[in-house]
């Protein structure tokens, strides 16, 4: 009787754990069509149920992020950056788009640090090196900046050849083609 209670309990247990997922998943969704269809306060309203059910839903929180920026409201679009990174250290595009963010904001060690940031997560972010060296750039690091650049070329940046052939004195020797040239 007691392994019965014990199972019975446990299932239930679980499946009050998968109902509020699927009430997550359901808003974040909503909040996702809802921004799609640029009712962005609808959108930011669905996140932020999303948000309750799970606090450590990074995705939410980079979401609600993304419509705050949308509607304009750039330092809530950062809490929210920076709240789905704090759940979520790896998350790329947080990162990213914090990375942007700062950029713009002329905050350019913030940006700096979160681009090195996803360079250590994934070294193959062509668009993270290109960034990146945009900011060492603007920064007066042009040796920095062409470093970067030259490495977003090698992962087919386009964009990274042109700024090499303007901004570096070795320039590229040769344009690499990029996977769409030969369609």
């Amino acid at each position: 009787m007691k392994k019965s209670i014990f199972l019975f309990s446990t299932v239930a247990i679980l499946s009050a754990m998968q109902s509020c997922d699927n009430k997550k998943q359901n808003y974040l969704s909503s909040g996702n069509a809802k921004s799609d269809n640029n009712d962005i306060e609808g959108a930011i309203a669905d996140y932020t149920k999303a948000i309750a059910q799970n606090s450590s839903a990074d995705t939410a929180y980079y979401s609600r992020g993304k419509a705050y920026k949308v509607k304009g409201d750039v330092e809530k679009a950062m809490a929210d950056y920076s709240k789905a990174i704090e759940v979520n250290p790896k998350y790329e595009a947080a990162l990213m788009t914090r990375a942007a963010e700062y950029s713009t904001a002329m905050k350019y060690q913030e940006s700096i640090s979160d681009y090195s940031k996803v360079i250590e997560l994934n070294p193959e972010n062509g668009r993270a090196w290109l960034s990146r060296g945009v900011v060492y750039y603007v920064t007066k690091q042009p040796e920095k900046a062409c470093t970067d650049w030259k490495k977003a070329s090698e992962l087919k940046e386009d964009e990274a050849d042109d700024l090499l052939i303007e901004n570096c004195s070795e320039g590229v020797t040769e344009k690499i083609p990029s996977e769409n040239t030969h369609k």
